[in-house]
């Protein structure tokens, strides 16, 4: 269910991405329609935020020193829950980017960075994988994706990928963010777009 959804997603994505061969320059992504965001599974709802802040957030950029993406992730159900959703090993994050391109999700102990502030705050503020609680009561908590340098560069919001002689320039917050959700049901799929905001501290 998850491979289909996201391959239709994806193809929409591909057809409206325009490139161009490293010889023309780079090509903008700016029209391509952007995925809703929050989302909604069942009872469960999901919202993930790219913070433009995040280097005051943790005191380092992430992105440029470290090659890791931070995405904030709020995730909770509404309504009554007969789900008794959790957040297990099985959460198995990826950011697809507008060309297809999968950032893969670092889980928080497969982190280290070089400076022992930073890697606590990396650690204090990332998302609890346990039960989740009521859609009003859940709080922002970040998940990080690798960066992989050699065929993706990321300013602020703006996304340059390289392959095949080809150079693209995407919108992150065209980007599908999507994981997995243990239910007493089985297993669901989420899938999410990303908004973009300032930190409000927590």
């Amino acid at each position: 269910m998850r491979r289909a959804a996201l391959s239709i997603a994806l193809l929409l994505l591909a057809a409206g991405c325009r490139s161009s061969s490293s010889g023309d320059g780079p090509s903008s992504g700016e029209r391509i329609r952007r995925f809703p965001s929050p989302a909604n599974v069942d009872t469960l709802w999901a919202e993930a935020t790219f913070f433009t802040d995040h280097e005051e957030i943790f005191d380092r950029d992430l992105i440029d020193k470290e090659a890791i993406l931070p995405i904030a992730l709020r995730v909770g159900w509404r309504g009554q829950d007969t789900l008794n959703p959790r957040l297990t090993e099985t959460f198995d994050a990826h950011l697809y980017l507008q060309d297809g391109t999968a950032l893969d999700w670092l889980p928080i102990d497969s982190i280290r960075i070089g400076k022992d502030e930073v890697e606590d705050q990396v650690r204090r503020l990332s998302l609890d994988l346990s039960l989740l609680g009521s859609w009003e009561t859940a709080q922002d908590g970040f998940i990080y994706f690798r960066v992989p340098e050699k065929n993706v560069a990321i300013n602020g919001t703006l996304v340059t990928t390289f392959g095949g002689g080809v150079q693209r320039e995407l919108d992150l917050l065209g980007s599908l963010l999507a994981f997995t959700v243990s239910t007493t049901q089985g297993d669901r799929e989420v899938f999410v777009g990303l908004s973009s905001d300032t930190w409000p501290g927590r």
